[in-house]
Parts: structure tokens; sequence; C-alpha cells
């Protein structure tokens, strides 16, 4: 994986920090991360011995937090993209077409700009958690430009749509005038958009969680408070196997979950007491539904 990785770091003009073979780097990593990783060594013997060395990540609670923290120092650099991936995930299930079992027909077209605004509000809805733009700097060009790289490295390929192909997505006058993507089908590309998919995946099941939670609550409490009570519901669903992801629990994630939607006049806090309140659920039940759009 690390010779899949590194590239990532080039292409983005970031250097990995180290030099010599990527086998050295990971020892030294796993040498670091003795008391979160278990190395085990595998012999298969089938006219010739060969010995490998298998690494589990340890994955309990709340051992995997740690992991997580040394993981926020890499997915920064993935985020980005991981935000168009995921975004593709969600007009694709808008707009592709379904065939009698289900399952999505290729090849997958889907218009560019309904592609940039599900970016945007993506990134929106992150922006506690990574800074995706320069100050100053439009986020519909940044996502664009994101875009336009997926174009480059021939995961979307730009296609042109006939008015009578384009009318059967939507009723936007616009439609049949704007630029439409094909998505690509190649095995690598789609296990490289799997992959930026699962980068996001911990924060946005947390941001569901959250808001599913806070849509289930009758009673109000001090934002600490809140933050607790998710997280251990949180807990509670993982050990019952109803997440995906364990770190779907952590706090910093819940409790940024909770100041996004305060930001976005979801709750509001009660000057007298301290305790925030559900002010518009109409706007949470709509941010719950899309969220849970964006499972890979």
């Amino acid at each position: 994986s690390s010779h899949l990785t590194i590239p990532e770091y080039h292409t983005h003009n970031r250097a990995v920090g180290f030099s010599g073979e990527p086998a050295e780097a990971v020892c030294y990593a796993l040498n670091l991360l003795s008391e979160l990783v278990e190395v085990s060594l595998c012999t298969r013997t089938n006219g010739v011995t060969v010995e490998t060395k298998w690494i589990t990540p340890c994955l309990a609670l709340p051992t995997v937090f740690r992991l997580h923290h040394y993981f926020n120092q890499v997915s920064p650099l993935f985020a980005l993209d991981s935000v168009i991936a995921c975004s593709m995930q969600r007009v694709i299930g808008t707009f592709a077409e379904s065939g009698d079992e289900g399952e999505v027909q290729r090849p997958i077209s889907i218009p560019k700009d309904k592609l940039i605004t599900e970016g945007v509000e993506l990134c929106r809805l992150l922006v506690r958690e990574f800074f995706f733009a320069p100050p100053c700097v439009d986020l519909c060009t940044v996502v664009d430009e994101a875009i336009d790289s997926f174009i480059v490295a021939d995961i979307l390929k730009v296609k042109q749509v006939g008015p009578s192909q384009a009318s059967r997505y939507g009723d936007d006058e616009d439609t049949d005038r704007a630029t439409w993507l094909e998505v690509s089908h190649d095995s690598a590309h789609l296990e490289h958009l799997e992959f930026l998919q699962l980068v996001l995946d911990p924060f946005l099941e947390a941001y569901f969680l959250t808001a599913t939670s806070l849509l289930e609550r009758r009673d109000n409490c001090d934002e600490t408070q809140l933050g607790s009570d998710i997280q251990e519901e949180a807990v509670m669903k993982w050990r019952k196997g109803l997440l995906r992801n364990e770190v779907s629990c952590s706090m910093d994630i819940i409790r940024n979950a909770v100041k996004t939607f305060r930001d976005m006049d979801i709750l509001s806090l009660d000057q007298t007491d301290g305790h925030l309140h559900l002010s518009n659920p109409d706007l949470l039940l709509q941010v719950a539904e899309s969220l849970a759009e964006y499972r890979p």
C-alpha cells in the first residue's frame, strides 16, 4: 500500500518525510505503533518456505482512537478527493439508471454542476474537520479543480449528452447544456474511489449518528453532557454491531458535529440555563437523510 500512497503525496506536491526504501519506513513506524498493532509471522511451505508478516491493527475501544490520531496526520491529504468521491456516490444514486435487479447500469453519466454543488455542501458540513480551501479562495473553484484532477486521471470523462437523454435526469432547463461526466468502470479506478470514500466514512457516520440522536432526544442539556450522551449511545451501537466504524464513537468528531449543527442554526443555546435546544428539526432531518446516502 505504501507504493500506492507515495505517488499520491507527490501528486499533491507533498514530501513523504523520509528517504530510502518504503519497507524501512514501515518497519520504523511499526516499532512506534507497537502497542497499537500486532505483527504476526506466517510461514507457508509449498516446495519453498516463505515467511510473511501480517499486520493487524488493534481496533478495540478506546485504543483505536490513538490510531486515528496518527491517521489524522495523513487524512487531510485525501480529504478533498474523498469529498469528490463521496459526492459522486450520492449524485450517482440520484441520476444513474437502474436495471431490472436494481443494479446501476453502466456507463454512468452525471452532471458536473450537480457534482460541484454536492461537493461544496459536503465541504461546508465538514468544515470543522478539514481545511478544504485557502483563505480568500472560492470553495466552488477548489471543488471544480478537484473534479478536473479526476478528469486528468481518467476517473471521470467529459461526455456530450443529448437533450433527449439529459431530460430523463431532471427538469432543469440548462440540464442539456451542462457538462456531463462519465464515470470510469475500470477496476483500478473503482478501487481508488472506494478507498477515498472510506477516508471520510467515519466522519460521515459520526455526523449521521449525532443527527439521529438529536432527533430522538426529548430533553435538553449543555453541550458537554450532550456530547457524552451521544458518545455513550455510539459505543453501545458499536458493541451491538450497528456501526461500520469504531472511530465514529470519537468524542472529537461528535463534538465537532454538535458545533457544526449550532453553526447551521439547527441547535440554539438557551442563555438562561446554558442548554442546547433543537430549533430546526426539519433541517436536521434533511441533513440526516443526506448523510445516509453517503454509505460506501
